[in-house]
């Protein structure tokens, strides 16, 4: 998405808060486009990245499509368990099917997990909490060291508790919520 269908979205979800759909008439005025075919061209491409639907009517009215574009950090080192995050973090775009609370985050798999269906590289996008559901993949912590891990209440050979004991210094730090995958 390049910065100009990005203001667009912004203009467009921002209409949304105060309860309307904006007009592609509506979309030029606020972006300064002379052409309408230009707001049309710019309402579309989002529509075809199925960010926006076209609603019905002369007035040619766009709303979002429910997906919510959000701004995640990359973290690639933590700290005793905590994401080392600050303003230098590359941040990613993530699109995702509800509204995230702010406190996600994006960690690249440093190996594949093949319970889990992710291969090493994929970006998953994690939802920071210290306990897991039956077959959640979580993020844990062991000496510093941070894994990806399908949760299972009871060990098994493909799966083993990562929970408890609670001696053994293993730590859930996250539930995998998301996950991007770039083809190669």
């Amino acid at each position: 998405m390049n910065d100009k269908e990005r203001q667009v979205l912004r203009f467009v979800e921002k209409c949304e808060s105060e309860g309307f759909s904006p007009s592609v008439s509506e979309v030029c005025e606020h972006m300064g486009f002379s052409s309408k075919s230009t707001g049309f061209s710019y309402l579309n491409r989002l529509a075809e990245k199925g960010l926006l639907v076209r609603l019905g009517g002369k007035e040619k009215k766009f709303r979002t499509a429910g997906l919510l574009p959000s701004r995640l950090p990359l973290v690639s080192s933590f700290s005793h368990g905590i994401p080392d995050i600050d303003e230098t973090t590359e941040r990613i775009y993530y699109q995702a099917d509800r509204k995230l609370s702010g406190r996600e985050y994006a960690f690249a798999a440093p190996e594949s997990i093949h319970n889990c269906g992710i291969i090493k590289g994929d970006i998953t996008v994690i939802e920071p909490r210290d306990f897991a559901s039956d077959g959640d993949t979580i993020l844990i912590v062991k000496d510093d060291m941070v894994s990806l891990r399908r949760f299972t209440p009871e060990p098994t050979a493909d799966a083993p508790r990562f929970a408890y004991p609670e001696n053994s210094g293993i730590a859930i730090i996250g539930r995998v919520i998301g996950m991007i995958r770039y083809i190669r």
